[in-house]
């Protein structure tokens, strides 16, 4: 039997940007979103570890892949991680980029890769590295169990963010 053999290669082998999503309340007008994406860029360029980002707020026009003017996506794009200063890791660095975006209000986060975020989409149909999904036929159980195991998740230490959507 032979074994199997991972080559070093994954998903998040050191690349150097990263995607952070972030994810308003949906009643959001366009206006609001993109003023606090603008703040959200500045926040993020204030890492000496930034190069560059790039945002894009909702996309209607690409009907595998739709999002609303509550949904932006932001390439951040980083320096070599020799150049880096804030922090050593990457994780490092999320973690402190998450803690300056938690002053915007009603912002949700997920961070991940471009790419990731790609396969991610197109296995799950979901927006997310981890996702839960809840089915059933009674209307109350599912109205509950979002809740339930949003609570349940938080008690995790290695959860990073969790947004419930129904």
């Amino acid at each position: 039997m032979r074994s199997l053999h991972w080559n070093g290669v994954s998903p998040d082998a050191g690349r150097g940007s990263i995607l952070i999503q972030t994810f308003r309340v949906p009643s959001v007008s366009l206006t609001q979103s993109i003023q606090l994406q603008t703040q959200a860029e500045k926040l993020i360029k204030q890492f000496p570890e930034v190069i560059d980002v790039v945002s894009k707020t909702g996309r209607a026009e690409v009907t595998s892949d739709p999002q609303g003017v509550d949904g932006t996506d932001m390439i951040v794009t980083l320096k070599p991680r020799d150049q880096w200063t804030t922090a050593h890791t990457k994780e490092e660095l999320v973690g402190k980029m998450r803690v300056a975006l938690d002053q915007l209000p009603g912002t949700a986060m997920n961070v991940t890769q471009p790419i990731q975020d790609l396969v991610d989409e197109l296995v799950s149909g979901v927006k997310a590295s981890v996702a839960v999904k809840i089915f059933g036929e009674d209307i109350d159980v599912l109205k509950r169990k979002p809740t339930v195991w949003r609570t349940r998740s938080r008690k995790c230490p290695a959860r990073r963010m969790s947004t419930l959507s129904e």
